[in-house]
């Protein structure tokens, strides 16, 4: 409230669904959407890809590419 901040786009919020109380939904310079920001035909195809990639990766014998905890192979 101090007028520094420029402006922002939320999609996740700590808590979610919000208060609708919640002070950020009512602030001017932010906009807030409905985590669902990610969401398009292209990103879901794109989802489906990946998947199906990384499966026949492991199925083939071969290290995910995007494994968050490599030390548990």
């Amino acid at each position: 409230n101090e007028g520094r901040l420029a402006g922002a786009g939320i999609d996740v919020m700590d808590v979610e669904p919000p208060d609708k109380d919640d002070p950020i939904l009512n602030n001017d310079r932010i906009i807030v959407t409905p985590h669902i920001a990610w969401y398009s035909e292209e990103s879901l195809k794109n989802l489906m890809e990946y998947s199906m990639d990384e499966i026949e990766r492991v199925l083939k014998g071969r290290r995910p590419r995007w494994i968050l905890n490599p030390e548990v192979l």
